[in-house]
């Protein structure tokens, strides 16, 4: 990722967000965090809409696991969820709607 960054590249992002959901998997959320972050808060207007939306649930479900800001949690998975309706993942979108009727 570091090269990438130096380079400038936008694939440094995807890389970020990939590396992150990794980590996340195997339980480090702590560290995934600023990894989405910064993948997030990056994400140029570009980025595919599905793969901006796994990044918005990635670090909603990080957030919360780490105990983070719950009300921004929320807002991403909601976010997300919607990204995703019009993209034919009512599988993802199902599972978003679950996450967010269990912390109503």
């Amino acid at each position: 990722i570091g090269l990438l960054d130096q380079l400038r590249s936008p694939r440094a992002i995807a890389a970020r967000a990939a590396l992150a959901i990794a980590l996340s998997y195997h339980g480090r959320t702590a560290e995934a965090v600023p990894l989405l972050e910064q993948a997030v808060r990056d994400a140029p207007a570009a980025t595919e809409p599905y793969n901006l939306a796994l990044m918005r649930w990635s670090l909603a479900k990080a957030l919360v696991a780490t105990k983070g800001d719950r009300a921004r949690a929320r807002a991403l998975a909601i976010a997300a969820r919607d990204q995703l309706r019009p993209l034919g993942a009512p599988a993802l979108v199902d599972e978003i709607d679950a996450w967010l009727r269990r912390r109503r």
